[in-house]
């Protein structure tokens, strides 16, 4: 690296770091662009890979860059912002924001009602429960690992593979003929420790997260129930306050 002898104080890895971190700040890369694989960096600069992994690695503890397993590390994208006036779909509210969401289907499994899920959705002990964990995207960067939740008597047939493709809402719509009444949704934050998560979410130890559970209605009934680990550096929740004295 150039400067190595003018800043003898200063670690390399640092001055790598510092170097992208002003690239990135003053949007000389773009959102989503690839950063060069870790042998070509090392290269240009001269310096070990170890010295460019640990670079990255402060990148990526500031929320500058991310990493996709067998893929490369990414300029990060800012922080997604969701207003909470009316009923909403992250699909459609990332659209709006002019990003491209997508879902990952991990895993899926049907399984036996209990007394929880039967008083959530007001079902009988003998109806089972659909359980489907996905991952959230936005601009190919993951941004929640979902686990949701919903009743086989009113979603016969439900194919969870269908959501790698189209949104859960349009299909309840298009197959399920479902009318939304509401939806209700509690948040608090969370360290999270389970490493499927943090491994889905792009963090390599335990960090913190913003937890949401959702409730979807038809006719005041409960079809679904989700809850979310939503990344606290990539989401944000806006709750606009009307005067009701007006």
């Amino acid at each position: 690296m150039k400067s190595t002898d003018k800043f003898p104080t200063v670690p390399l890895y640092y001055r790598i770091y510092e170097h992208f971190k002003t690239l990135i700040t003053n949007e000389k890369l773009s959102e989503g662009e690839a950063l060069p694989p870790e042998r070509d960096l090392a290269d240009t600069f001269k310096v070990s890979r170890a010295t460019i992994r640990q670079a990255l690695q402060k990148l990526q503890e500031d929320n500058l860059v991310y990493r996709l397993h067998g893929n490369g590390t990414f300029v990060s994208h800012k922080t997604v912002k969701q207003e909470l006036t009316s009923f909403y779909s992250f699909y459609e509210e990332t659209v709006k924001a002019g990003k491209i969401p997508s879902s990952k289907v991990l895993k899926h499994e049907v399984i036996p009602s209990d007394k929880e899920f039967s008083e959530i959705f007001k079902i009988p002990l003998t109806v089972n429960i659909l359980h489907i964990t996905r991952l959230r995207l936005i601009n190919d960067e993951p941004i929640m690992y979902e686990d949701t939740y919903i009743p086989l008597n009113r979603f016969e047939n439900f194919d969870p593979e269908l959501l790698n493709e189209k949104p859960m809402y349009s299909i309840f719509k298009e197959q399920y003929n479902v009318s939304f009444d509401k939806a209700t949704e509690s948040f608090s934050s969370l360290i999270i420790k389970d490493k499927e998560i943090l491994d889905n979410l792009g963090y390599k130890e335990k960090s913190s997260c913003m937890l949401i559970k959702r409730l979807t209605y038809e006719k005041n009934r409960v079809i679904e129930y989700t809850i979310s680990y939503a990344r606290g550096d990539k989401y944000e929740y806006k709750v606009i306050l009307n005067n009701i004295e007006k």
